[in-house]
């Protein structure tokens, strides 16, 4: 008539021995009635053969099988871990995790794939890697679109643009520094839609990376004073953050004046 479930029993604070599990499957076969049971199905861990060894004792006529999935796994476990082998599959578990660990990423990949997954879902674990192996095999023309795609620059090119500006030697970079970093973080916030959750991490690597390091009077008086800056916002000079570092970089500057 099809499956149909019996029983499950709750034993996780009891030992798992070949015995206990051993009394439960025969208070199973008892309750089907001995001559409708063909098989008992297991995986392979010890102390599951060692029920087949105790079934095979008192039921000569069932049948114990090890179970197709477990052995599978356990086969690919052992080519997994081949180095030819291990290599690859880490990178396609890091690329996976990356797509699916940033929604701007997963939102481009749906596109791109026409809402096809990479992961599947319901898969034991060492065939899981191969499976997303597989999917990203199936969907790497996709992938390659999506990789080139003029969208990465969306999320990339504040910090890129702002790098490029410093590496560069036709103007000289200090009094942009504060600006240029200030519009980065305006403008990766806009790109990840204002999303607190998305961008307070990157924001938060920001500001830890900035703290100490390019916020310093110099950077900040070179901020006020860069007309790029200070007639793009007559309310700069009122913002006393910037003009207490102000007054220090010039008691610095004229020290005992």
């Amino acid at each position: 008539m099809g499956t149909i479930f019996l029983s499950s029993k709750e034993c996780s604070g009891e030992a798992h021995t070949s015995q206990q599990i051993y009394e439960y499957v025969e208070s199973c076969i008892q309750q089907v009635g001995p001559e409708n049971v063909v098989q008992v199905v297991t995986d392979n861990v010890t102390n599951n053969m060692g029920v087949a060894k105790l079934l095979k004792e008192k039921r000569p006529s069932i049948f114990w099988t090890s179970c197709v999935t477990h052995t599978i796994n356990l086969m690919l476990e052992g080519i997994g871990k081949l180095p030819r082998f291990k290599k690859i599959l880490d990178q396609a578990k890091k690329l996976t995790i990356f797509i699916y660990a940033h929604h701007k990423t997963l939102a481009m990949m749906r596109s791109y794939t026409n809402k096809r997954e990479i992961i599947r879902s319901g898969v034991t674990r060492f065939a899981s890697a191969f499976l997303t192996l597989q999917s990203l095999s199936e969907k790497k023309e996709q992938l390659r679109h999506m990789f080139s795609s003029n969208e990465w620059e969306e999320l990339f090119s504040p910090l890129v643009k702002l790098f490029r500006m410093l590496d560069a030697d036709w103007k000289p970079s200090m009094g942009f520094v504060y600006g240029e970093i200030k519009v980065a973080k305006e403008e990766i916030i806009k790109s990840l839609g204002g999303n607190e959750k998305h961008c307070k991490p990157i924001i938060d690597i920001i500001n830890t990376k900035m703290k100490g390091r390019l916020d310093s009077t110099l950077h900040l008086t070179s901020y006020l004073l860069n007309p790029y800056y200070h007639y793009n916002d007559a309310q700069l000079q009122f913002d006393p953050d910037v003009m207490d570092v102000v007054l220090d970089f010039f008691y610095t500057l004229f020290l005992g004046d």
